[in-house]
C-alpha cells in the first residue's frame, strides 16, 4: 500500500498535471490580486459612497457570478472543448479586467468588466477539476485534487495578502495591469 506523499510524488510526476497545477497557482494568485483591487476600488473609495454601501456592492459583484454562472458551467464545460476553455479563459479575463482600469467612476464597464473577470474564472476552475481525470492516475485523482485545490487556495491566500500590501502603496490600476499579465503566461 503506498503512502499518501507516494501518491503525491506519482500524481506530480504526470507533465500535464504539472502543467495546470503550476497555471492553477498562478490563476489564483492573481485572482487573489485582482479580488483585493475590486475591494479597494470599490469598497474604500471614501469621495465615492460610504464604506457600507461600497461592502453591499462588492458584495454583489462577488456573489453575481457564482449564483447565475455557476450553476450552469458544468453544463457548458460538458459540451465544449475543456482545451479550449482553458485556453480562453484566462484572454477573457485579461481582456475583461482591462476594463476595471477607468476606475469605479466609469460604473457600467468597471462592474461588467469586474463580472465576467469573476465569472470566467468559475470557467477556467471547474474545466481544471474536470480534466483532472485524465492527467493522473485513477488511483491518485484524489491525491491530485487534493494537491490542486489546498495549492490554489494557498496561492489565492498570496495574491490576496500581497494584494493588501500592494493596493495601498501602488493603487489598484498596477495591481491589474500586473494580473492581466498573469492570467496571460
Amino acid at each position: 500500500m503506498k503512502t499518501t506523499l507516494a501518491r503525491a510524488r506519482e500524481a506530480l510526476a504526470a507533465h500535464d498535471f504539472r502543467r495546470l497545477f503550476a497555471a492553477r497557482l498562478v490563476n489564483q494568485c492573481a485572482d487573489g490580486l485582482f479580488q483585493i483591487a475590486v475591494l479597494e476600488a470599490v469598497v474604500f473609495d471614501p469621495e465615492g459612497q460610504s464604506i457600507v454601501v461600497g461592502f453591499a456592492k462588492a458584495a454583489a459583484l462577488f456573489a453575481v457570478p457564482y449564483s447565475l454562472a455557476g450553476p450552469f458551467t458544468g453544463v457548458f464545460i460538458d459540451r465544449w472543448s475543456r482545451r479550449r476553455i482553458l485556453a480562453v479563459a484566462p484572454v477573457v479575463r485579461a481582456l475583461a479586467a482591462l476594463l476595471t482600469l477607468g476606475g469605479v467612476d466609469a460604473e457600467v464597464p468597471y462592474f461588467a468588466g469586474a463580472l465576467v473577470v469573476i465569472s470566467a474564472n468559475r470557467f477556467f476552475l471547474s474545466t481544471a477539476g474536470a480534466v483532472m481525470p485524465r492527467l493522473v492516475p485513477p488511483q491518485d485523482l484524489l491525491v491530485g485534487n487534493s494537491i490542486a485545490t489546498v495549492g490554489g487556495t494557498f496561492a489565492y491566500l498570496v495574491g490576496a495578502t500581497a494584494g493588501g500590501l500592494l493596493a495601498d502603496a501602488v493603487g489598484a490600476a498596477p495591481l491589474v495591469v500586473a494580473v492581466t499579465g498573469m492570467w496571460l503566461f
